[in-house]
């Protein structure tokens, strides 16, 4: 088994993520920086801003951790959707994603295909190698990311 345990970007982990039930699906977790716990990420009921409550030593650290993201993922920051909002979002979707992955393996599939091509994601188990392919074909698919390990679950820029 491999020691790949949360989804990972610049050494970022979300850990306990709870699904929290309201007007929309909304997420807490810990967040971790290099395997130690530094604060705690809620998303707003409201749709606002990501909430971070991040010990003051560590908050430096984590935004050029999410600066150096945004910048290596070539992602264009708004005043809408602030970067710090942009990369725990994808943290988030990471995580559940990596939770789909291990549920796939135990049940026998080969990797987790995510399909970002139309406007709704599209997640798919996938048997083989070849039926990825074959996915990718029958599917048109333009904008996806195929999840063959659990290394491709942690994200280093």
């Amino acid at each position: 088994m491999d020691s790949v345990c949360y989804a990972q970007i610049n050494g970022v982990e979300l850990r306990d993520m709870e699904e929290l039930n309201g007007e929309e699906v909304l997420y807490r977790a810990k967040i971790y920086l290099d395997e130690k716990e530094i604060g705690t990420m809620e998303e707003d009921l409201e749709g606002g801003s990501v909430v971070l409550d991040v010990l003051p030593r560590y908050q430096d650290v984590l935004k050029s951790r999410i600066n150096d993201y945004i910048k290596a993922m070539e992602m264009d920051g708004d005043e809408e959707t602030p970067d710090r909002d942009i990369f725990f979002m994808d943290l988030i979707d990471m995580q559940i994603f990596y939770g789909m992955y291990r549920e796939g393996l135990s049940e026998g599939y080969f990797c987790l295909v995510v399909d970002a091509s139309a406007e709704d994601i599209q997640i798919y188990s996938v048997e083989t190698e070849d039926d990825v392919e074959e996915l990718i074909r029958e599917k048109n698919l333009t904008d996806f990311e195929v999840y063959t390990s659990p290394k491709d679950f942690i994200i280093s820029c």
